[in-house]
């Protein structure tokens, strides 16, 4: 049985053949291949580069980051002494045997409430907003501590309109810092983001109003939610910073 030749020509370095009867082996296939692609690499081939490539894009963009979280987090915490009012005031009512009268405080809390969104809303005030969340939240945390040493019922009532009074400028003034700070394109996913703040912030208030009335005086329920609304103040300060940055870009 004869054997397998495999042949390939021979040529000089200006490529003319010189013959085609010698036999090559695999290991010369092998070798002239790797030369052709040596070849290609020397000069008769050259990739154009390529251009389209893009950079892998990074899992956070911090560039984009939004900027009124700092909002939310105020949201959440002066939102907690919604529901610590809440419960403060049902459980003072309580304590003094006319539960009736809790819905009484409560209804002239929201009276306050409107009253004092009445004025906010009917005055153009020079004040930066950031300036005016600020000493809303201070005001209300003052309201928390001025029901809380009150013992009579009627008394408690009527302080509750005073109470009141800087909570909707309150929720006001975080609506305009959001609309100020948020991005045009998500500016409806930050008033839903800051809605589910609030409403947060009032459920785990009421839970935790429901803790501590059980263990301590609804005196304390206010001092707590007091204590919660001057960490927003606190928190809000960060705002001046947000602020001024968005208006400055």
């Amino acid at each position: 049985m004869e054997g397998v030749c495999y042949c390939m020509p021979l040529k000089d370095s200006e490529g003319n053949i010189l013959g085609t009867d010698l036999p090559a082996s695999p290991d010369q296939d092998y070798t002239a291949a790797a030369q052709a692609a040596a070849g290609m690499t020397q000069g008769t081939y050259h990739p154009e580069p390529t251009t389209d490539i893009k950079p892998r894009a990074a899992i956070i963009d911090t560039s984009k980051l939004p900027k009124d979280e700092v909002v939310f987090g105020a949201t959440v915490l002066y939102s907690v002494s919604f529901g610590l009012f809440e419960v403060a005031v049902t459980a003072h009512a309580s304590s003094r045997g006319a539960p009736a009268m809790a819905g009484i405080a409560l209804a002239l809390a929201s009276v306050g409430s409107g009253a004092g969104a009445f004025v906010y809303g009917s005055r153009h005030w020079q004040a930066p907003i950031r300036s005016q969340f600020i000493a809303a939240l201070v005001a209300m945390a003052a309201g928390m501590l001025l029901l809380a040493p009150i013992e009579n019922l009627v008394l408690y009532s009527i302080a509750s309109i005073a109470t009141g009074v800087p909570m909707a400028t309150v929720i006001a003034t975080q609506s305009l810092l959001i609309a100020r700070l948020a991005p045009r394109e998500r500016l409806a996913e930050s008033f839903t983001w800051g809605a589910t703040c609030l409403l947060t912030g009032v459920s785990a208030g009421i839970a935790l109003g429901g803790v501590l009335a059980e263990r301590y005086a609804s005196a304390w329920l206010l001092v707590a939610a007091m204590l919660a609304t001057a960490c927003a103040a606190i928190v809000a300060l960060g705002v001046s910073r947000e602020e001024r940055v968005a208006t400055s870009s």
